[in-house]
């Protein structure tokens, strides 16, 4: 009985402490108010996207300019969201073991090492053969352009070219080329591209790094539902406290 009692008060402490650090913001990755650093300089304008950028930041999937930037006003290039989505699906280590690019390329040349970005993107679909034809890297994306890879990578092409048809719930809905408007219709029921509050999509806009990174941010909660959270350990010392 004794023994039972000691190792019950040790479990008390043990979970006291526990549950102190998660209320202190140690939970979840989150560190304590007072012990945070500012990660970027020149986001304080994009309030609405500071907790994604930084998120993104933490998690390894965004990097900034250096010198403390982030340049979140600078818009995506195509290779960029290529790069993100690749990423936010847990693949650029294999990107980053291939070294040429597709025999089908015949896109505008990029740097060496973006070769493998443009290969597995090629491999996973994200690409397909018309990309491999006109693909211009440097380009800045176009919002319909985004959803198409960001779909893809998420593994809905199909599901997308089934609501190639569909009526689009934003004022600005004709705007969208044909071929992006199941990307659209997903993005929207997937809750990831909702529009402005004047019901807008901006389907031949570009994206902003801000948005892109507000945008995988969501992207990333989708991939990560559903995965097992729990928690698993090893118990490597039982104390036991004497009392009187």
């Amino acid at each position: 009985m004794k023994r039972f009692v000691s190792v019950v008060l040790a479990l008390i402490l043990v979970l006291g402490f526990s549950m102190t650090a998660i209320s202190e913001g140690w939970g979840n990755g989150k560190i304590p108010k007072g012990l945070s650093k500012k990660i970027f300089s020149d986001i304080d304008d994009f309030k609405w996207a500071e907790k994604a950028i930084e998120k993104m930041f933490q998690k390894g999937l965004i990097k900034g300019i250096g010198d403390n930037k982030f340049a979140p006003n600078s818009p995506v290039t195509k290779l960029e969201v290529i790069i993100m989505s690749l990423r936010v699906m847990g693949w650029e280590e294999e990107a980053a073991k291939i070294t040429e690019l597709p025999k089908e390329y015949k896109g505008e040349k990029v740097d060496k090492w973006a070769d493998g970005y443009i290969s597995l993107a090629y491999q996973k679909g994200i690409l397909d053969d018309v990309d491999m034809m006109y693909f211009k890297p440097l380009d800045h994306a176009l919002r319909h352009e985004v959803a198409k890879y960001v779909v893809r990578a998420l593994g809905y092409e199909k599901e997308a070219q089934k609501n190639m048809n569909k009526k689009l719930p934003f004022v600005d809905a004709s705007l969208v080329p044909q071929g992006s408007v199941g990307y659209i219709y997903l993005m929207n029921e997937f809750g990831l591209m909702v529009g402005d509050n004047q019901k807008r999509i901006n389907p031949l806009g570009t994206m902003n790094r801000a948005e892109m990174a507000t945008l995988f941010s969501r992207v990333d909660d989708k991939v990560d539902t559903g995965k097992d959270k729990t928690v698993s350990g090893e118990i490597t010392r039982i104390m036991t406290i004497e009392y009187w």
